[in-house]
């Protein structure tokens, strides 16, 4: 293997190494505290988050270790709430035609829910959950990641980083459609990164969509219910509507994802064009 490889996948399993790390670290404090402290085993959804911010800091240390910056994969300074904006207008847009779709399709049945202050409170707790959840995810696979195996080529790292993503969520249960739309999610966010030059494009997406799925529409999520701003029942649970999975494991997911990363790609290639005929 050439040196330029192993130094590559030597930093890889470095950083993994550091990720689980700080992960396991923090998972122990966290389960450590709410059985000395709250006497229970069982911790919410929010006690999660000092594991997600340690991830943030290992990623950081990870960088400043080897010269680098968050500026260097893509979050930087200038313009990041209008770049941010883009992606989230991106996820809520995509989600909302998926949710249109299937009540169209009739395979599944909506009304909206009496907001009451419990419903508001879980929404923005939801808001702020789903935003770091899925910034630490694009942190990881579409900022150190990407980046880094784009030494090797954009075409390599996308795929591999994406497959990546995918096998990150075998945990969710076996559906083979969900895996193929989780890789199909993890390279049209990579398409995004290149497109726009920014992480905080894909951060927004991936926010948007989670949100929207979980929090407003109420889609099922990985065959796990949820609760939203909207009831929505399943009656029809086939590859089409993705079923009691999700829209994850909705066929029609995977053919808007195919049509938006060949769109991606094309613009990609023509800005490419353009930087090389400005040069």
């Amino acid at each position: 293997m050439p040196a330029q490889n192993r130094g590559i996948f030597r930093e890889f399993a470095t950083y993994v190494g550091w990720l689980v790390l700080s992960g396991l670290v923090t998972m122990l404090i966290i389960f450590s505290v709410a059985l000395v402290v709250f006497q229970t085993k069982t911790v919410p959804p929010a006690a999660s988050l000092p594991f997600f911010a340690a991830l943030w800091v290992a990623t950081y240390l990870r960088l400043r270790k080897t010269g680098g910056a968050f500026a260097d994969i893509g979050l930087t300074k200038t313009r990041w709430p209008t770049y941010f904006c883009y992606g989230a207008l991106f996820g809520t847009a995509f989600m909302s035609a998926i949710y249109v779709a299937l009540l169209l399709a009739e395979t599944v049945e909506s009304s909206m829910e009496i907001l009451t202050g419990s419903i508001i409170l879980s929404t923005l707790v939801g808001m702020a959950y789903t935003l770091v959840q899925s910034s630490t995810e694009e942190l990881i696979f579409r900022g150190y990641l990407l980046n880094l195996f784009s030494r090797k080529g954009q075409g390599f790292s996308i795929i591999l980083t994406s497959a990546l993503f995918s096998i990150g969520h075998f945990w969710h249960g076996v559906n083979p459609i969900g895996w193929l739309n989780i890789f199909l999610f993890g390279v049209f966010a990579s398409q995004l990164f290149y497109l726009f030059n920014s992480l905080w494009v894909p951060i927004g997406f991936h926010a948007a969509w989670n949100f929207a799925q979980t929090y407003v529409f109420a889609f099922p999520m990985y065959g796990r219910d949820s609760s939203g701003m909207f009831q929505l029942t399943v009656v029809s649970d086939n590859p089409v509507s993705g079923g009691s999975y999700g829209p994850e494991g909705s066929l029609l997911v995977s053919g808007l994802f195919l049509l938006l990363i060949a769109l991606s790609l094309h613009l990609n290639r023509r800005e490419q064009a353009i930087m090389e005929a400005s040069e």
